[in-house]
């Protein structure tokens, strides 16, 4: 989504919560299907501040089955990690965690939703 004050300030905010009141389908959430997200905490102080990352995108895009130096692309991003513990279909606990990332350069957000997975399930091609 494009810049929003009121949404970076949401991110911002010193309490570290987020919450989630539509569901994927864009339908409002009754009250007591919210889901509210938490920053992580460390030696039980609440993380407040995001995170400052430098990516560099690698993409074959002469098709010539190399990556050249021409063929980087290099940004700057800000992001904030949030988590929450839930319940699966079998009513076992599991952590879910929301990401949010800001494009430095355009100021546009994206969020990414997701649970833990084992690394043998993570195939590499």
């Amino acid at each position: 989504m494009p810049w929003d004050e009121g949404f970076w300030d949401v991110v911002n905010d010193e309490s570290g919560e987020f919450i989630v009141n539509y569901d994927d389908e864009g339908k409002e959430l009754p009250d007591d299907q919210v889901r509210i997200y938490y920053r992580p905490e460390i030696s039980g102080r609440r993380i407040t501040s995001a995170y400052n990352s430098k990516l560099t995108l690698l993409e074959d895009k002469d098709g010539d089955a190399t990556i050249d130096e021409s063929e980087l692309e290099h940004y700057e991003v800000t992001y904030w990690d949030f988590g929450r513990i839930t319940q699966d279909e079998n009513e076992q606990d599991f952590t879910e965690y929301l990401f949010v990332e800001m494009d430095d350069e355009t100021k546009y957000f994206e969020l990414f939703r997701g649970k833990d997975i084992l690394p043998s399930d993570i195939m590499v091609f």
